[in-house]
């Protein structure tokens, strides 16, 4: 592995990804910065840590209910599911909506 005199090694793994959005989201204030500075005036190099924001979270938002509607396209094109290219238009949202009302 090292040829020479100093045959000393090492081994590592370097992963770099970014995760993105993997679930739904309810975006807080911390989302969003100018310069230094986040929402009522905090500043991101005081408040931001490696395992996130310690003013600011979501985690902080009292419990909330809304409702979810589901428009099932795929039923309207008459398929168990979209293609992954297929791109959902408006037309199609309006058409699965009134034939989910009718």
């Amino acid at each position: 592995m090292n040829p020479g005199r100093n045959t000393r090694g090492s081994n590592e793994e370097v992963v770099t990804s970014e995760i993105g959005q993997v679930g739904t989201q309810f975006d807080g204030f911390a989302h969003q910065t100018h310069g230094d500075s986040l929402y009522n005036c905090f500043k991101v190099s005081e408040v931001a840590t490696r395992s996130g924001f310690t003013k600011l979270g979501v985690q902080n938002a009292p419990t909330f209910f809304t409702r979810g509607v589901l428009i099932d396209v795929a039923a309207l094109k008459a398929v168990e599911m979209l293609g992954d290219t297929y791109e959902i238009t408006p037309d199609d949202l309006q058409q699965a909506l009134a034939k989910q009302a009718g």
